[in-house]
């Protein structure tokens, strides 16, 4: 099998190596190097190049199970070729499974690295300190989920989704969208009244700008939350704002909604007070 020999040597391919160990009892690699991005080199100092218009460097693995039954971790055999691409053509052509000299790894857990690795200065190393023992909390780092509905490069399409999680009940966004099952930390009741919620603020910054100063409200309990056909539509919504423009001016903060909630003709009341009540 002609692969790249990304998996030979990295760390985060450990449980693949160990997998492999598993499944099979013999396993020849021949390690055929050229990766442009190591800028490796010839142990004689000669340039190293690719057997393929490639940056990642390229193995040919054979992979050998005996029987159906397997206990234990098999063995790895290794093989080097560096230099020219030339060169490793004609020694690839001329060349055997026999004549090809196998040095037996002796590796070892976590990590069963594939190729030959020095650990003459391993006791001493692990005698330092972990970086876990500097940072107490870690994770895998930031990940986007569902990125076909939650991330777009137009203000059309954003708005079109935003919609539409304001609008549609959940199991029509789930077919619209074809959102697999919850997880965890993502919902689909979540991402509707966040949506809701966010232009609850924006109408209130823009209906009346003097308030800014007022303690967030996404500080505030949340209320219960609604089926998302409840909502209005980010249309409708402009649309209150624009017919409202005369009550920017108002400071009542206690009866400032009456107004609006009483003679909105465009906006069925149901919804504006749904929508409009903080």
């Amino acid at each position: 099998m002609i692969t790249n020999n990304s998996y030979l040597d990295g760390v985060t391919h450990r449980q693949m190596r160990k997998k492999l160990l598993e499944s099979f009892d013999s396993i020849y690699i021949l390690n055929l190097h050229g990766n442009s991005k190591k800028r490796e080199v010839a142990p004689d100092g000669e340039r190293d190049e690719n057997v393929f218009n490639i940056q990642q460097g390229v193995a040919i693995a054979i992979f050998i199970r005996k029987s159906k039954t397997k206990k234990g971790l098999g063995s790895v055999y290794y093989s080097d070729l560096y230099g020219k691409r030339d060169y490793k053509f004609n020694e690839l052509n001329k060349g055997s499974f026999k004549k090809t000299k196998w040095e037996k790894l002796n590796y070892k857990e976590p990590y069963f690295f594939f190729v030959p690795k020095n650990f003459a200065l391993e006791e001493e190393y692990n005698k330092g300190f972990s970086v876990k023992d500097i940072f107490n909390e870690y994770n895998s780092g930031i990940q986007t989920k569902r990125d076909n509905t939650t991330i777009h490069f137009t203000e059309k399409e954003i708005v079109a989704v935003i919609n539409d999680f304001q609008i549609l009940t959940e199991s029509e966004i789930r077919t619209k969208y074809h959102l697999p099952e919850d997880g965890r930390d993502w919902k689909i009741c979540f991402a509707t009244y966040r949506s809701v919620s966010a232009s609850r603020i924006w109408i209130f910054h823009l209906l009346f700008p003097r308030w800014r100063r007022l303690p967030s409200l996404m500080s505030l309990p949340p209320p219960t939350i609604q089926p998302a056909h409840s909502y209005p539509s980010w249309a409708q919504a402009l649309t209150i704002i624009s017919f409202h423009q005369q009550l920017i001016a108002s400071s009542d903060g206690e009866n400032f909604l009456l107004p609006i909630l009483h003679t909105s003709r465009k906006f069925p009341r149901a919804h504006s007070r749904q929508f409009l009540s903080f």
